[in-house]
């Protein structure tokens, strides 16, 4: 009977003691994450609230205006979604504002690219065109036909199998 007691103990402290780890790192990661937004906030002055996430930061400034960097997906909203999303190889880096976004991605096959260049020109992206494939690079950059304010940048660097995409929506 001791011994069943004993070991019931046991297994209580060791649950507790899990379990206490567990929340001691939760904690400590969210005073970490709250200290980090404070010390952005103010880096980005008065009025910029800052929200860290698995996805990212994102700065909002007090009219509205969003800013969100983040790696390894491709977001939803602003600029983003003036172009499809590219699907192949591993987002590195993702900006992305109303105003553009950029995208670097590394492990892209030179066809993938290409073909992801023809998706962009059949959406319209095919007005002042600026075009440039050689034994570096294969670059594309053109506005959209239907708003010429609407610009997209592609940069497939072979050697390194880095894609970078960016669209500018200027004013």
């Amino acid at each position: 009977m001791l011994r069943k007691t004993v070991l019931v103990l046991l297994c209580v402290v060791l649950v507790f003691s899990l379990a206490a780890c567990n929340v001691k790192q939760k904690i400590n990661e969210k005073i970490a994450e709250k200290v980090t937004e404070g010390v952005l906030e103010k880096i980005a002055g008065d009025g910029t609230e800052i929200d860290i996430s698995e996805d990212g930061i994102t700065f909002e400034g007090k009219g509205g205006e969003k800013v969100t960097i983040g790696t390894g997906e491709w977001p939803k909203g602003g600029a983003a979604d003036l172009i499809p999303e590219f699907k192949k190889g591993n987002i590195i880096s993702a900006v992305n504002t109303d105003e553009g976004c950029m995208f670097i991605i590394e492990g892209v096959d030179k066809g993938d690219a290409e073909d992801y260049i023809e998706d962009i020109k059949g959406l319209g992206y095919t007005k002042d065109v600026i075009e440039k494939p050689d034994d570096i690079a294969v670059a594309y950059i053109a506005a959209l036909d239907s708003d010429p304010k609407k610009v997209v940048v592609l940069n497939y660097i072979i050697q390194e199998k880095e894609f970078t995409i960016s669209v500018q929506v200027n004013k």
